[in-house]
Parts: C-alpha cells; sequence; structure tokens
C-alpha cells in the first residue's frame, strides 16, 4: 500500500504540472491573487508581498534597545530616533586578527551576554569574539578551530562566566575550551565526551525533545561545572526514514522508540573543569523513565531534575549532590492518572538559595507556584481557567514575576506581573491580540511585539509597568491590494456541553453558501499549542490563504497528499 502513496507521489508532478505551471502563470497575470513565491517564506516576493513589515534583529544588549540596519547596530533613543551603536567598519577593526569579516556585506550574527551589560558576541566561521559595545573593544575570543586546515567546531554555549566554551566536532566529540586573552594564544581544547556512532550519545538533546527538552547541556552558575545527558539508545531499533534537504535522498535512519517497545535509557554527567572528571547521577529506577526540567542550585552544588515514568503519570522532583551524584532527597511529587508532562525547569527566585518557582498543571491549568527546598510544599501563586505559557523574569526587586498567559483569551497571549504573594495581577500589554514580549537585563522596561486579526504587526517599548515609551512600528496592511478570503473565528461546544472549542474557517473567494466546495481540515492534537488565535490573519500560513484563492483547482493535489500523510507528516488533510 505504501509503495503506491509513494508511486502517486512521484507521479504527482505529471498529472499537476501543467495545471499547476498554468495556475502560477494566472496569479501573475490576475490582480489580486498571491503566487507560492509570495505566500512561502524564502519566496522571492515574500517579504514584500506577504510578510507584514518588521524591524531586523530587535532585541536588548543590557538595558539597551537595539536592530540591525545593514552593516550597523542601531541604538533606539526615545523620541530621538536611533544612532549607530556599532558597524561592521568597527568589527573589522577591533577583530582585525580575524579577517573573515572582510568580505561580509551584513552586520554578522550577535548576541548579548547575560551579566555584562554591553559586552555581545559575535560569530565568524573560525572563533566567538566578545566585543565591548561601548568602549568598542575586544575583550576575548574563543576558538572555533583546533588548528590551521582543521574542521572547524561548532559552539553550543559559552559558560556563565564567560571564561570557557562549549563546542562540538564533526565527529560527535563534547569539547571545552577556555578563553583567549590574547591575539597570539593558541587555543587548546579538553574532551568531555565522544559519541559512540548513533548508539550512545553525549550533551544531545533527549526523550524526542518532549517536556520542554531543546538542548543537552547545563552549565552551573559559577561556570566550573557541566551537565550533560548520555543517552544509551543501543536498544533501540533503528526506523528507516530518507533525507529530504538535499536533491537526492539519502538513507538517514532514525533511533525511534515505538510504542510498547524498548525505550533508550538517560542518565545525567557532570564534568568538573578543576579535576577534569565526571560524576553521573544516581538516578535510580525504572532505566527507561524521564529525565527532564535540569537546574542547578545558585551555589552550584546541587542539581535538581524532574522524573517521570513512561507511562507520564508520575513525576518526582529529585535533588542530587554534584559532588557525588547521591540522591539527597524528593522535594514534591506530582501525580495524574491520565497525563503528567512538566516542561518548565524550576528558577530559584532572586538571591534565594530556598525559594523557586515551579509550572504545574495540578489544578488542570498551567500555573505559577512557588516552593522551598526546605520543606517541599508547593503554593500556588495564579489561578484560573487559563494557562501561563512562559515566565520571563522578576522585576529588579525581586517582589513581582513576569510571565505571558492566555488569561484575557484562549485566542490570545499577553504579558502580565504578579506579586510572589499573589497580589496585584496586572495585565501590561492591553491591547487585544497576541504579544511576544522581551524584558530587558534589569526588568524595567520590555520590547512588545504583537498583531491580531486588524493589526498586521505592531512593535512598542513600554516600561516594566506598562507605560508605553515609544511606538517603533506601525505596519501597514501587506495585503492591501490583494484578493483575500474572509477568516471566520468562532466556537463549538463540546460533546459535554460546556467546554468551548475554537475553529477558524478560510473561505474561498466568493464563497457560496449554497455550494460545496472541497474541505482541508488541519487537525493537531497536542497539548500547549495555540493554533486558533486572534493574530494577523488568525495564525493563518500562507499555504492557506494561497489554496482559498485557488478554490477546486489543488483537488487532487490534497487527494494525494492524503494518501501520503501517514508517511511523511503529523498533519492531518482530509477532502470531502
Amino acid at each position: 500500500m505504501k509503495k503506491f502513496f509513494l508511486q502517486a507521489l512521484l507521479s504527482l508532478p505529471l498529472l499537476l504540472g501543467v495545471p499547476m505551471l498554468q495556475s502560477e502563470a494566472m496569479a501573475q497575470s490576475s490582480p489580486g491573487l498571491y503566487t507560492l513565491e509570495d505566500v512561502t517564506a524564502g519566496g522571492r516576493t515574500f517579504l514584500k508581498n506577504f510578510y507584514p513589515q518588521y524591524i531586523s534583529r530587535l532585541q536588548w544588549i543590557g538595558d539597551q534597545a537595539v536592530y540591525v540596519e545593514g552593516q550597523e547596530i542601531l541604538l533606539v533613543q526615545g523620541k530621538k530616533g536611533s544612532k549607530v551603536l556599532l558597524s561592521l567598519e568597527d568589527v573589522r577593526r577591533i577583530i582585525a586578527h580575524d579577517n573573515s569579516f572582510s568580505e561580509w556585506k551584513v552586520f554578522p550574527s550577535f548576541v548579548s551576554i547575560k551579566g555584562h551589560p554591553n559586552w555581545i558576541a559575535i560569530l565568524s566561521p573560525t572563533a566567538c569574539h566578545i566585543v565591548d559595545v561601548q568602549s568598542k573593544s575586544w575583550v576575548r575570543s574563543f576558538a572555533l578551530t583546533p588548528m590551521v586546515g582543521g574542521d572547524n567546531y561548532t559552539l553550543l554555549e559559552l559558560n556563565p562566566t564567560i571564561t570557557h566554551a562549549l563546542v562540538r566536532s564533526s565527529d560527535g566529540a563534547l569539547l571545552i575550551t577556555p578563553a583567549l586573552k590574547s591575539v597570539t594564544e593558541k587555543p587548546s581544547f579538553e574532551l568531555v565526551a565522544r559519541n559512540e556512532e548513533d548508539r550512545i550519545l553525549y550533551g544531545e538533546a533527549v526523550h524526542q525533545r518532549e517536556f520542554g527538552i531543546e538542548k543537552g547541556t547545563f552549565w552551573s552558575p559559577d561556570g566550573n561545572k557541566l551537565a550533560f545527558y548520555r543517552m544509551d539508545q543501543s536498544m533501540v531499533a533503528p526506523y528507516p526514514i530518507v533525507t529530504i534537504t538535499e536533491k537526492k535522498a539519502q538513507v538517514a535512519p532514525l533511533r525511534y522508540p515505538m510504542a510498547g517497545d524498548a525505550s533508550h535509557h538517560v542518565t545525567l554527567g557532570v564534568y568538573d573543569l578543576a579535576t577534569r572528571s565526571i560524576t553521573y547521577m544516581k538516578s535510580e529506577g525504572d532505566p527507561e523513565h524521564y529525565l527532564t526540567n535540569i537546574a542547578w542550585s545558585p551555589d552550584s552544588k546541587s542539581i535538581f531534575m524532574a522524573e517521570v515514568n513512561r507511562a507520564q503519570t508520575r513525576s518526582d522532583v529529585n535533588q542530587y549532590d554534584v559532588a557525588t551524584g547521591k540522591q539527597l532527597k524528593t522535594l514534591f511529587t506530582e501525580q495524574d492518572d491520565k497525563y503528567i508532562e512538566p516542561t518548565y525547569p524550576m528558577v530559584f527566585l532572586p538571591n534565594s538559595n530556598q525559594e523557586f518557582i515551579w509550572l504545574s498543571r495540578t489544578d488542570g491549568f498551567n500555573h505559577i507556584y512557588i516552593g522551598n527546598i526546605t520543606q517541599g510544599k508547593l503554593r500556588q501563586v495564579t489561578s484560573g481557567a487559563w494557562e501561563v505559557t512562559a515566565f520571563k523574569g522578576f522585576s529588579k526587586d525581586g517582589k513581582k514575576i513576569f510571565f505571558e498567559a492566555t488569561k484575557a483569551s484562549p485566542l490570545e497571549m499577553r504579558l502580565y506581573s504578579v506579586g510572589i504573594d499573589g497580589s496585584k495581577l496586572t495585565d501590561l500589554t492591553p491591547d487585544k491580540g497576541v504579544h511576544n514580549t522581551q524584558l530587558n537585563a534589569s526588568a524595567t522596561s520590555f520590547i512588545d511585539i504583537y498583531s491580531s486579526t486588524i493589526v498586521p504587526r505592531n512593535i512598542q517599548l513600554r516600561t516594566a509597568s506598562g507605560k508605553l515609551i515609544k511606538t517603533l512600528l506601525s505596519a501597514p496592511d501587506p495585503t492591501k491590494g490583494y484578493r483575500m478570503p474572509e477568516i471566520e473565528l468562532g466556537t463549538l461546544t463540546s460533546t459535554d456541553g460546556t467546554t468551548e472549542l475554537h475553529y477558524r474557517l478560510i473561505k474561498p473567494l466568493d464563497f457560496d453558501p449554497n455550494k460545496k466546495y472541497p474541505v482541508v481540515v488541519y487537525v493537531y492534537g497536542g497539548p500547549h499549542a495555540q493554533l486558533v488565535t486572534n493574530s494577523w490573519m488568525a495564525g493563518a500560513r500562507g499555504w492557506d490563504i494561497y489554496m482559498a484563492q485557488k478554490g477546486t483547482l489543488s483537488l487532487l493535489w490534497i487527494t494525494v497528499a492524503l494518501l501520503i500523510v501517514d508517511v511523511i507528516s503529523s498533519k492531518l488533510y482530509i477532502v470531502v
């Protein structure tokens, strides 16, 4: 049966080549209709014709709001506009010992350095350079090339004290290199561990990147120790898949644990830079449990992690002594006979070695709790029939928590603050829509980027109390002049008679309610994912708009896609 599916896919260009080419030609000659180049990210006209205007690489360097324009980092200045903070020409002068930037046409990639309000890390193909943007001077570098003519290493992350960098070689070695404090100093690398083919992996994201896991390494706050995952998946059979990024597909089997079959075994090791030794945390019990939500204590002496059974009905948050690997205690346990999924590691309150915040769905919705490592009890801070979607930080005095949540509507996301005692819950972004926010280093201001069904994109600077400082951008409607389908938001009532289920309906152009149309149904059954939103185009993709403009022309294409969906996609397309 699968052979038939693949044959159908391969014959698709022959079946649809002429109609699709004609369709694109018609779109280019018909006013108001989009082409695939217009609506597809990476298309030549995508940013011009479809994507709302934006500000390139807008972010904080310490407490300074900056963005990139061409070859310059520009500093946002109140009502005065902006001024140049650092240029590509400055970089070439500051880092003259690295000629990688000589041919660059735009400002290179960079990130701000936490704890150093004027430092940024700039990447070149051969090194990571720390530059002070205030004094426009070189601070130090980390080599990404072990020797002249050698293979480049991939930078994973810098330690908090910016004295060492963690890198990975092309053959799977996990290495640590100290900072180079002079341009003549030669780099050195110390081996932490090396992958054993695809059977045993070190420092990689584990458990299929579930439970909020996005990486496999974790520096201690003092920068002297590195925690890392070790994943033994030798007992998991490789699943046959192929690459999709190359012109000719290559076989790339993936060790994927199937339901009911053996799963990989994960342990957590800690590498000590002083002794160059590894201590593994003695997490016992079922080796197929999930080790998640890794967090360090502020004094770098303990590690905390949530240990979830494979059935995902129980989670024990345990504390370990990093010097011995011994389990010290279980702080608290969460249980649910249906499903449990801790997603965020604990975060300690400022200036406290005892109190921490924890996000949990204990009451049915994701909310903020405060715990104490000596008492083992959680105190609920936020509550209600809504979800906390992200912890954003603490106020400068440590008395408030900033977080994003769906409190205003399941279709929206806004920034809120609340006292650590649960008092004074405040909406800092009162405009309707989906808000994405960035706090500055001292948590006194934030960047607010938001949209709604009637706002393509607004970008503002606000104080920590929500007061507007400056509007940086009010993007014009990029669809003006195009024939847009009607996008309808509404609700259905679940079979329990009370639960509202939100939907988005995109109607074909010139929709006639008395006619029958082919329908594409996209269902995502996973948790914690807002897909129907009060955002620009209600969160619809360009492909959705394109299909609505095409009517039934692509019906055959949809039908074939339905036949192969179980092979190549997690999305469900139904044609009725």
